[in-house]
């Protein structure tokens, strides 16, 4: 074959290195107005400071709090199995959650560069997301990231790239993007929304590289084989827990948790 390099990996071709650089701080972001209640994007409950339907997420904020602080995790991931979970959803409200946390910086990277879902989620227009700075197009990662107003939440979207080379989350740059989230103050947190572990290589490329992974089930949809699989393949890593997307425990109380259409609820699985 004399086909040249360039023409067999052109995701690769115009990538260029980058040694090091800084995480913004969240208040250095350009700001944003997302909608809430009815005029906001659908299932973005986590920003509804005393909807019922934010609820599940203040405890599963609570919960993750507690559990990343005794393991001293801050980088943490969210997958699930097989596409459909709820993954996107969940990352979404609990970095929403956090986010209305006073003095909590909180960034949301969308990390699922085959099927990014997190600029539809909180109602944005991507010119250029994340595939940009993997792509070697731009190390000014500042220029990506959005704050959500009223929040101490920066969302790092990303742009569906048709077809999608298959290696383009792994390599250098994904390392020194980890390495510029390590530096980041103690009191911050990243939430990276993964691909779901199955359909690729992906997931267990970053998650190894992060301090902890949640775990999202779809309540009667994921199989507890393909649940456990999961657990399986990405040892030794640690997961945080697991997140039951779409229980319905037909709860008839006083508190209205009943009439929320779709909910998380967090169980305590650390290793």
């Amino acid at each position: 074959m004399n086909a040249p390099v360039t023409n067999l990996e052109p995701a690769k071709a115009g990538m260029r290195m980058v040694e090091s650089f800084e995480l913004p701080p969240i208040a250095s972001l350009q700001a944003i107005e997302v909608g809430k209640g009815e005029d906001g994007p659908e299932n973005l409950v986590g920003l509804l400071s005393g909807d019922i339907r934010s609820r599940p997420f203040g405890l599963l904020r609570g919960q993750v709090l507690k559990e990343a602080g005794r393991l001293n995790a801050r980088l943490i991931g969210v997958t699930s199995a097989a596409p459909g979970a709820g993954k996107t959803f969940v990352s979404s409200n609990l970095a929403a959650a956090l986010g209305r946390i006073s003095g909590q910086q909180v960034y949301l990277l969308d990390l699922d560069l085959r099927r990014p879902a997190i600029a539809e989620r909180f109602g944005l227009v991507v010119e250029k997301g994340m595939e940009t700075y993997f792509d070697g197009s731009t190390d000014d990662i500042a220029s990506l990231g959005r704050r959500i107003e009223g929040t101490g939440l920066g969302v790092f979207a990303t742009r569906r790239l048709d077809p999608y080379p298959g290696e383009l989350l792994g390599g250098d740059r994904l390392d020194t993007l980890i390495a510029a989230m390590r530096r980041l103050p103690s009191s911050a947190m990243v939430i990276c929304d993964l691909p779901p572990a199955f359909v690729g290589d992906d997931a267990l490329s970053v998650i190894g590289k992060l301090d902890a992974y949640i775990h999202v089930v779809d309540e009667g949809i994921t199989p507890k084989r393909q649940a456990e699989e999961l657990r399986s393949m990405m040892k030794p890593a640690t997961c945080l827990g697991v997140v039951l997307n779409r229980y319905d425990g037909r709860w008839n109380d006083s508190y209205g948790y009943a009439s929320a259409r779709q909910y998380a609820r967090y169980y305590d699985t650390a290793e």
